[in-house]
């Protein structure tokens, strides 16, 4: 969990606070590499190379993706059922009922279903929360190779703002520069940057209010 002091943030971090957080975010990356890869399949111990004339055994198993898939079927196998607190309050029916509707048309039962199988490979998931072309409200689950949520320094740990990026390309399709989205409780800034370790030179491609009222970028924390 990555964690800064409010006071830094304000309403929105700074190049400081935004080049520390991916410099400890990239320093993670080779460990959720490897979990990712564990998961699919390819070990470590494929790579292993012996003296000419000696065994060299490599023994792969799919334990990985097997415990990965059963947590999460054991997890979330059956959809989540919501439920109003109070059963006689009809608002509160009629309310929870739209709220329904709109998880029913984002297909939220696979978002769900897609964000355990993460959390159990990667230990943690991330959903980001949008508006699509219609400004309805959508779920979408990322990969927490590229995306992160960091947290205030106080014993709420309120999310202070998520950043997911990625990589822009050509017309030949060469890696061009990254593209990295900062969601704060209030608005997206999209930057622009060389490299994520120095994050400069930033260019502001765009920004915009959200109007969520919160950071958009939920990690889903796994216990196992």
């Amino acid at each position: 969990m990555m964690i800064r002091p409010r006071w830094r943030t304000g309403d929105g971090p700074d190049m400081e606070t935004l080049r520390s957080c991916m410099q400890e975010h990239l320093a993670q990356l080779p460990r959720l590499s490897r979990l990712r890869r564990y998961y699919e399949g390819r070990h470590d111990i494929a790579g292993r190379s012996k003296m000419n004339g000696m065994p060299n055994n490599r023994l792969i198993h799919g334990f990985p993706r097997y415990i990965s898939t059963m947590a999460a079927g054991y997890l979330i196998g059956s959809p989540v059922d919501y439920l109003p607190e109070d059963e006689a309050d009809t608002y509160a029916k009629a309310a929870l009922e739209a709220i329904l509707h709109q998880y029913r048309s984002g297909n939220m039962d696979s978002v769900d279903a897609e964000l355990a199988r993460m959390a159990s490979i990667y230990g943690k998931a991330v959903e980001l929360v949008y508006a699509d072309e219609t400004a309805r409200p959508r779920s979408s689950t990322l990969d927490p190779q590229n995306a992160f949520v960091v947290y205030d320094d106080t014993v709420a740990m309120r999310p202070l703002f998520g950043v997911y990026y990625t990589p822009m390309r050509r017309a030949d399709g060469q890696f061009k520069e990254w593209r990295v989205h900062v969601f704060t409780d209030v608005r997206c800034t999209v930057y622009r940057v060389s490299t994520l370790a120095d994050f400069r030179p930033a260019t502001v491609e765009s920004e915009q209010v959200h109007y969520f009222g919160g950071v958009p970028l939920v990690e889903f924390w796994s216990i196992t």
